[in-house]
């Protein structure tokens, strides 16, 4: 009975010290603890791990858009315009959304962030003319990321000096990604015209039939 009685004690006591947090810490909490980790997987810069609370009209438009398109039909949107224009802050933004939602599964909330240069240092054994002994687990590694992620972000397309290897890559992964109805986000500081003529027209057709080039062209975000 005394285990009872202080064990009935010293709950009366927690209670009686126990202050609870307040909406500002919860979320906090939550951001930290729930949000976070997920960003970190996605390899997103934590620059852009920020919830965007002010739009230019125009950027707001953008971002609504590319919400709309990216629905799981294997669409494929295209940010392109000067740097500073915060295409990469609008994908991110999307990216956040996913993090947040607490309904989808969990490898979901995570969705892959690279930067065209990383995935081609990663992946180009298999894209190239040389081959490569650890071509099986690339193959499977590039299959991974071209069926299992609904939404992918590209970053920095512009920023490529072997565009033999960029046309192979891009042109594999965002077909597969078609194919298997997941979306792909691909970001450039490019003019639409430009964007046209450094991309492959198997890559241009996709974004035609499911998906757009977005011109970014806005006063810049900084």
């Amino acid at each position: 009975m005394n285990a009872i009685t202080d064990l009935k004690s010293h709950l009366k006591e927690m209670l009686a010290n126990f202050v609870p947090k307040s909406e500002d810490e919860m979320r906090e909490w939550r951001w930290e603890n729930e949000i976070v980790p997920h960003l970190r997987a996605s390899q997103l810069p934590e620059r852009f791990w920020f919830r965007a609370t002010k739009w230019k009209p125009d950027q707001k438009a953008t971002y609504d858009e590319t919400r709309e398109l990216i629905t799981g039909t294997g669409a494929i949107v295209a940010l392109v315009g000067d740097r500073g224009m915060g295409k990469t802050t609008i994908a991110a933004q999307l990216m956040i959304e996913r993090a947040m939602d607490e309904t989808l599964l969990p490898w979901h909330r995570r969705p892959p962030y690279r930067k065209l240069a990383k995935l081609i240092a990663f992946f180009k054994p298999i894209f190239s003319d040389f081959g490569s002994r650890d071509a099986e687990t690339l193959i499977r590694r590039h299959e991974s990321l071209c069926k299992d992620h609904p939404l992918l972000v590209i970053d920095e397309l512009h920023d490529c000096e072997d565009q033999k290897v960029k046309q192979r890559l891009l042109t594999d992964t965002l077909d597969k990604r078609y194919a298997n109805m997941v979306d792909t986000i691909v970001i450039s500081n490019q003019t639409p015209e430009q964007f046209c003529e450094t991309t492959s027209d198997s890559v241009l057709s996709r974004i035609k039939e499911h998906g757009r080039i977005i011109h970014c062209t806005w006063e810049s975000w900084r």
